[in-house]
């Protein structure tokens, strides 16, 4: 290892200066360029939301604290509601993910009463 980092070092001594200056004013700029990307211009890191998500706001449905602990059918009915309460999932995308019919993903939302049937 030690070797490997003393063969670097060797190699990087022999790189002529006005070579190596311009590619450390690169990477320089490029990091610049990133940061500056992610504070954006309000002068802070930004959020989830400001990246499209709307993840940090206070979730609408409490996914309860016993859920390691559930048969895979109510966690299955849980996964559901949160998709489409906190997610903003829609029905057929809950349906494909989870490989359920969309039919039970109705069925669970409405039993669970945050889905009027028609």
């Amino acid at each position: 290892m030690l070797q490997t980092l003393l063969n670097f070092y060797e190699a990087a001594q022999s790189i002529p200066i006005h070579v190596s200056v311009p590619i450390l004013v690169f990477v320089l700029g490029v990091i610049f360029v990133f940061s500056l990307l992610m504070l954006g211009s309000k002068g802070h890191l930004q959020t989830e939301k400001e990246f499209g998500f709307a993840v940090g706001a206070r979730p609408i449905y409490q996914i309860p604290r016993n859920y390691s602990t559930m048969q895979p059918s109510e966690k299955r009915r849980v996964t559901i509601q949160n998709l489409y309460l906190n997610h903003s999932w829609d029905l057929d995308g809950i349906a494909r993910l989870l490989e359920l019919d969309q039919v039970f993903v109705k069925d669970v939302l409405a039993k669970s009463g945050h889905l009027r049937r028609n």
